[in-house]
């Protein structure tokens, strides 16, 4: 915290708010005046007009002092401590693994204390605001005892009682806000949901609005009882409390009338006793609402603390790291299968044509990963791709062909294992070894709201600019022809969310757009996991060979759930359930009649010719000759 900010405003809350007890002495004085002036003639006019322009000028700066306590304290420390908050936040994100911030619970969890990055702000503010409140009771009261011990008696009292009241009303904010906050974001994901047009047109075609609808009403209904329920607490207490402050002015008030009666007390001390109750109503009456507002920003805080411990417990890269340092003797040794995929994958390299240096490009060594620790999506996988090897990842939807791309491109962590880029360990790779040598292209992969020429330029953005570069990647990604109809050309907007101008996409012309990215920046190593997914299969087998006749001299990673493109590959690594089940060319793994052979025969109804011959072959000839 900024010290020298926090006492510049507890000096200058705690100044301004003794005023009001200053003001009463003012107010004391100058009424005794008028009223030997006005009831007796002592002194002149002139006499009293200086008290009384000093206690003007004093109300007024009472009423500025106001402002100064809300609106100019908040402002004072924003800079301080909120933009300070979010900077820590982001920083603290940062250097936490991707996996932590997947999880939805600390996802919907940091985007609440995001939004609650002013709550230490505010509660400063709050506590700042209380103290200042504090101090201008005090002073009252001081007032009140210089009246008469019996106004000091009330005053008391009635302070005990408004306390007592606030903090009754105060209690129990934090405990229906998690309540409140899962019914807002199921609120607001049902509210968004139909805004994407691909859902609004599902919608539609199946007539389920009135249950979209009716789920968001179920929601919404759920966060306004509760934001309903904490309004009507707090117009209770500003009730009760109005009561309370008129109860207590109706017995100072009758307090004083007795004692003026009675000779013990000036029409001075009366006017001066309802000045000092409606200055107490002031100080006292926002109790509830500071108690409240209090309340409130220590839960987000407490909020924030949670989530910043959670992440310090949770694994980061340094941890997984020491993790697999820790654990890699744990594992089996790798058996005669393992050893012989690494000898398959050199002779590959080397059938290939290309020069089998001793050092792989990837090496996973009893590699493991999970998402969620209940089980390994990677279990236990041993991988060797050499330089300028083609190899083609196959096997059916959830074995592990795309964790295992990204655990290799870097996006996911190990859990064990050993895993290296060119001899050298992930975890002693400079930031961004890897985007600086992967090109990569995957099945869930976004085009951005910007215009055609960025999106294809994300993919090295280093050549942002460079419009032969983006047309070259285009060119190669086969998606050339689709910019020739765009009314802009690469200037075209992606989507109309932002330009109505915008242009939306097929599927299938998404993907000839998200493949072109990869190439640019002439990358030597490329991963394209299911780039085709979106076309039929004599299409899919056309990209795959568009992708393989740009794939020469370069090492390169062929995932896909279907199998027929496989052949284009020198080695075809087949994976099931997270493990590495089969590797070989095409032709061994058909001899083998494994895991392989069965997928190619249930699919070689898409890849065959009317003859019989294999399209696959057509069509990389055909690719070959372009």
């Amino acid at each position: 915290m900024d010290k020298r900010v926090l006492l510049l405003a507890s000096v200058l809350v705690a100044a301004l708010s003794v005023l009001p007890a200053v003001a009463l002495i003012f107010n004391r004085a100058s009424i005794a005046q008028l009223s030997e002036f006005l009831a007796y003639g002592t002194g002149t006019f002139a006499d009293v007009l200086p008290d009384i322009v000093a206690y003007g000028a004093l109300l007024a700066l009472i009423a500025v002092s106001g402002r100064m306590n809300s609106e100019y304290l908040s402002a004072l420390m924003e800079n301080t401590y909120a933009y300070g908050m979010q900077a820590h936040l982001m920083d603290v994100v940062s250097r936490h693994d991707i996996i932590t911030l997947m999880r939805r619970n600390v996802n919907e969890d940091f985007n609440y204390i995001m939004r609650r990055s002013m709550a230490l702000n505010q509660m400063i503010a709050c506590l700042i605001s209380m103290v200042g409140k504090a101090f201008s009771i005090a002073s009252l009261c001081v007032a009140a005892a210089t009246l008469s011990p019996a106004v000091l008696f009330i005053v008391a009292a009635y302070v005990l009682l408004a306390v007592l009241l606030s903090a009754h009303f105060s209690h129990g904010t934090r405990f229906s806000w998690p309540v409140f906050r899962k019914a807002e974001v199921k609120a607001q994901f049902l509210q968004s949901m139909p805004q994407e047009s691909n859902v609004a047109k599902e919608i539609r075609l199946f007539g389920c609005a009135d249950e979209v609808v009716s789920g968001w009403e179920r929601a919404y209904d759920v966060r306004m009882r509760l934001a309903v329920r904490r309004s009507a607490e707090a117009e209770k207490r500003t009730f009760l409390a109005s009561l309370l402050f008129y109860a207590f002015l109706a017995v100072a008030i009758a307090s004083l009338l007795g004692a003026l009666a009675a000779g013990d007390a000036t029409p001075a001390t009366l006017l001066t006793t309802f000045s000092l109750c409606t200055s107490l109503f002031t100080a006292v009456g926002p109790i509830t609402r500071d108690l409240m507002s209090l309340d409130e920003n220590m839960f987000a805080i407490e909020q924030q603390s949670d989530l910043l411990d959670g992440f310090d417990g949770a694994p980061t890269e340094t941890t997984r790291t020491a993790t697999r340092e820790g654990r890699a003797g744990e594992g089996a040794a790798p058996d005669d299968a393992s050893a012989r995929d690494v000898a398959s994958a050199r002779d590959a390299a080397g059938n290939a044509g290309t020069k089998a240096a001793a050092i792989p490009v990837f090496e996973a060594r009893g590699v493991t990963f999970s998402y969620t620790g209940a089980k390994n999506d990677l279990d236990g996988v041993d991988l060797v791709i050499m330089p300028g090897e083609v190899v083609a990842l196959v096997g059916e939807n959830g074995s592990g062909k795309s964790t295992l791309a990204k655990v290799l491109l870097g996006t996911l962590p190990t859990d064990s294992g050993e895993l290296s880029f060119c001899g050298v360990p992930y975890e002693n790779l400079a930031d961004g070894a890897l985007s600086k040598r992967i090109g990569a292209f995957f099945q869930d992969f976004y085009l951005y709201h910007h215009s055609v020429a960025e999106n294809i330029a994300y993919g090295c953005v280093d050549q942002v600019d460079d419009r032969e570069a983006v047309r070259r990647a285009l060119r190669r990604g086969g998606a050339e022809r689709i910019i020739d109809r765009l009314p802009q050309g690469l200037d075209t907007m992606v989507r109309k969310r932002i330009d109505p101008n915008g242009v939306e996409f097929s599927g299938g012309e998404k993907q000839l757009l998200g493949t072109s990215r990869a190439y640019m920046g002439d990358k030597d190593v490329l991963i394209f996991d299911e780039p085709a997914s979106m076309l039929d299969p004599l299409a899919e087998l056309d990209q795959f060979a568009r992708i393989r006749s740009h794939t020469r001299g370069r090492t390169a990673i062929l995932i896909s759930h279907r199998v027929g493109f496989a052949r284009l590959a020198d080695r075809i690594v087949v994976m099931d359930r997270g493990r590495v089940a089969e590797t070989g060319t095409h032709d061994e793994l058909l001899r083998k009649g494994g895991l392989y052979a069965q997928l190619f025969r249930d699919q070689a109804q898409f890849y065959l010719d009317d003859d019989g011959t294999s399209s696959v072959t057509r069509k990389v000839s055909e690719e070959m000759m372009r």
